[in-house]
């Protein structure tokens, strides 16, 4: 007849589940962390992953790319439920106090079928520590009556621009000290204008020595 309706039926659809990868969050605070340049080690946990559907593998973290454990930015062993170690390996000695050096890793994760996440970056701050200065031992050979003029004392210190080319320099210029002196020793003197040298007068104290045998101040 006119206008007449048909029965009602059912339309079903089937949702067919596809697996969803993995995601990690590019801003979670603990991708950062810090360690001084003596402390040994760092033991972190990387920030985990979210899966919306079958979960994340466990055991399915990695990196993005190797690390080179010789390259003279620390040594990084990082496992593969997310855990890691980052040893400084005195790779940093040469940071100024309180100078900083980031070092930088990516990672990713894999869930139970396999996809893999988005890759996110850890970032390690190395804080320079202040390292004690060095002094080398030196020698010179002069005849018995000669003077030795405004000679550089021999000395190091890992902190200055020799290393990290800042212009920083943490020695201290004023503080040359002659701890003991065995000979001549009134002859002696250090002149400490800016550069730690030093200058030994040649006086007659030494006109008893015999040919070629030395003497040690």
């Amino acid at each position: 007849s006119e206008n007449a309706q048909s029965e009602e039926t059912q339309v079903t659809i089937n949702i067919i589940g596809i697996n969803d990868s993995p995601t990690l969050d590019e801003n979670d605070p603990n991708l950062s962390n810090e360690i001084g340049e003596d402390e040994q080690s760092l033991e972190f946990s990387a920030p985990t992953a979210d899966d919306i559907d079958d979960g994340v593998d466990d055991q399915g973290y990695a990196l993005s790319s190797s690390w080179d454990n010789n390259a003279g930015n620390g040594i990084l062993e990082f496992e593969d439920d997310g855990s890691y170690t980052f040893y400084t390996n005195g790779d940093f000695e040469d940071l100024a106090k309180d100078a900083t050096r980031d070092i930088t890793f990516d990672y990713y994760a894999t869930d139970n079928y396999g996809d893999t996440s988005n890759a996110v970056t850890i970032t390690i701050t190395i804080i320079g520590e202040n390292d004690a200065p060095t002094a080398v031992n030196q020698s010179f050979e002069i005849d018995e009556n000669a003077s030795l003029y405004n000679r550089l004392l021999d000395f190091d210190d890992v902190d200055t621009d020799d290393n990290s080319n800042n212009n920083y320099d943490d020695i201290d210029y004023t503080a040359f000290e002659l701890q003991s002196c065995q000979g001549d020793c009134d002859n002696l003197e250090f002149n400490l204008n800016n550069n730690g040298r030093f200058t030994y007068n040649g006086s007659d104290y030494y006109d008893y020595l015999e040919q070629d045998i030395p003497a040690e101040l």
